[in-house]
C-alpha cells in the first residue's frame, strides 16, 4: 500500500508517527509524574493530621532542609515530639524562656513554639547543656538539628517564602485534588490486587 506514495508523503508519515510516539511516552511520563505527586501530596496529608502542621508549612520544610544541610523528616519529627511535650507541660518550656499558651490560656500553635524553640537554642552556646535541652524537647535526633538551631528560624522562614515565590507549594486545592488522584490510584490497585486473587 506504501508502493504508490511519493517519498516526501512516506517521510511525513514516518515523522507524524515518531511525533505521535513522542507524544505517547510524554503523556505517560506525565501520568507517572502525576501519580508521584499525588502519593507525595498524600503523605503530607497524613502528616498534618499527625502534627497539626499546615501541608504548605510541610512542603516549605522540604524545601529548606537541603539547603540547612537538616533532613526533613527529622523537621517533622522535632515537631512531633514538641507537640508532645506541650502536652505535657514540660518544665523545660520555661527554663527556655519558651511560653506555650496565650493569654487566653490556651495552647499556642505547636509551630510557633517549635520556632521559639530554635530560637531559644540558637541563644545558647553549642554544647552539651544545649544539646541536653534540645534533646529533652525534640528527641534523641535533636543534634542532627543543629545546622537547624545555629541557622535560627529565620532561616526556616526565608526558605519557606521562597518555595512560596518559586511556585514549589502547592496551594490547599491542589492538594486535596492530588490527595483524590492517591486515592482513587490506590482504590484501582486494591481491585487489581482483589481481582488477580480471584483467579487464583
Amino acid at each position: 500500500g506504501m508502493e504508490g506514495l511519493s517519498a516526501g508523503t512516506v517521510a511525513a508519515m514516518t515523522a507524524a508517527a515518531a511525533a505521535i510516539a513522542a507524544v505517547i511516552k510524554v503523556v505517560s511520563d506525565l501520568g507517572k509524574l502525576t501519580l508521584e505527586v499525588a502519593a507525595q501530596v498524600d503523605e503530607y496529608l497524613s502528616q498534618s493530621a499527625i502534627t497539626g502542621v499546615p501541608t504548605a508549612m510541610l512542603q516549605a520544610w522540604d524545601y529548606a532542609a537541603p539547603l540547612i544541610d537538616v533532613d526533613a523528616e527529622t523537621i517533622k519529627g522535632a515537631m512531633v515530639k514538641i507537640t508532645k511535650a506541650m502536652g505535657d507541660s514540660s518544665d523545660k518550656f520555661d527554663e527556655l524562656g519558651v511560653s506555650i499558651t496565650n493569654a487566653d490560656g490556651s495552647l499556642r500553635s505547636a509551630e510557633d513554639v517549635f520556632y521559639d524553640v530554635i530560637d531559644s537554642l540558637n541563644e545558647m552556646a553549642p554544647g552539651a547543656e544545649r544539646d541536653a535541652a534540645a534533646m529533652e524537647l525534640m528527641g534523641k535526633s535533636a543534634q542532627e538539628l543543629n545546622p537547624l538551631i545555629n541557622a535560627g528560624s529565620d532561616a526556616l522562614r526565608k526558605y519557606g517564602e521562597e518555595a512560596m515565590a518559586t511556585g514549589y507549594i502547592l496551594d490547599e486545592e491542589q492538594i486535596q485534588k492530588l490527595g483524590e488522584v492517591d486515592d482513587a490510584y490506590q482504590k484501582l490497585q486494591l481491585q487489581k490486587k482483589h481481582q488477580l486473587s480471584k483467579k487464583h
